[in-house]
């Protein structure tokens, strides 16, 4: 099996021939019909093939040949990916998107990594995004700023309101129709 370059000095392990195999096997499911395009977000808002669904299987697909360096350039166009899975609806092939798009991510951040600032930014953006409190805490100060920012900011800056009760969580093992 073909190995992907990777940065100097690198070497391909083990556990990335694993995982670049089992995404070979995922890739070939794809037929590349292209009617994910329209469901996808990312392509609908940029109009770029290789920031859709398909153009990431591409990418994808040429890394674990070989014929593509992991690079910034394939991080990014994986990066763009809101992860939503539209696009899994919309596939006659029944591809699993969000299994691929997750193994070539982690295959990537291995081999390409981030910045201490970028790595320390994801992190809060994701913690932040997952916590009330964060979350509130953000909101809440975005809101005194509002009257300090240009109104085309402040415009997307919500209005405070009552939220209401919080949605109980779903238990395991209970459907709902």
């Amino acid at each position: 099996m073909n190995t992907p370059n990777t940065k100097p000095g690198k070497p391909c392990e083990e556990s990335d021939s694993i995982a670049l195999a089992r995404l070979t096997d995922q890739i070939v499911e794809c037929i590349h019909c292209g009617l994910c395009l329209e469901s996808c977000p990312t392509y609908v808002e940029l109009g770029r093939e290789e920031d859709s669904p398909r153009g990431r299987i591409y990418f994808m697909r040429a890394v674990a040949e070989g014929k593509v360096e992991i690079d910034e350039s394939v991080r990014r166009h994986l990066d763009v990916c809101l992860g939503c899975r539209a696009c899994e609806t919309a596939c006659p092939s029944g591809v699993q998107y969000g299994r691929l798009v997750d193994i070539g991510r982690r295959i990537v951040e291995d081999r390409v990594g981030r910045s201490p600032g970028e790595a320390a930014r994801r992190w809060s953006l994701r913690k932040g995004l997952q916590s009330k409190v964060l979350f509130g805490g953000a909101l809440a100060l975005g809101r005194i700023a509002k009257a300090f920012v240009p109104a085309e900011l402040a415009r997307g800056i919500p209005a405070s309101r009552r939220a209401g009760t919080w949605p109980s969580p779903r238990r395991s093992g209970s459907r709902h129709h």
